[in-house]
């Protein structure tokens, strides 16, 4: 798996912070990893304390977390779709 897509959704979600589209931890971009997995942030952390790779890989049919040690974001429903 390619760490580079998660280095960029990580600077996605650091670009959202810096333009001021976020509010405390709330707001975040996914990235598609494949037909069946797409990954985002964990929920309520600042991304000044994780890494990319700390970002969850979720199963968009079921919308499980498959891998990460974080719960993901809770907005992880509206991006599943």
């Amino acid at each position: 798996m390619s760490s580079e897509i998660f280095l960029d959704c990580y600077r996605a979600n650091v670009a959202l912070v810096e333009k001021g589209l976020c509010f405390q931890t709330f707001g975040n971009c996914s990235a598609r990893l494949n037909d069946s997995q797409f990954i985002i942030k964990p929920s309520g952390v600042k991304l000044s304390d994780i890494s990319e790779k700390d970002l969850c890989i979720i199963d968009i049919q079921s919308g499980r977390m498959v891998a990460g040690d974080l719960r993901p974001s809770s907005d992880t429903p509206t991006h599943q779709k």
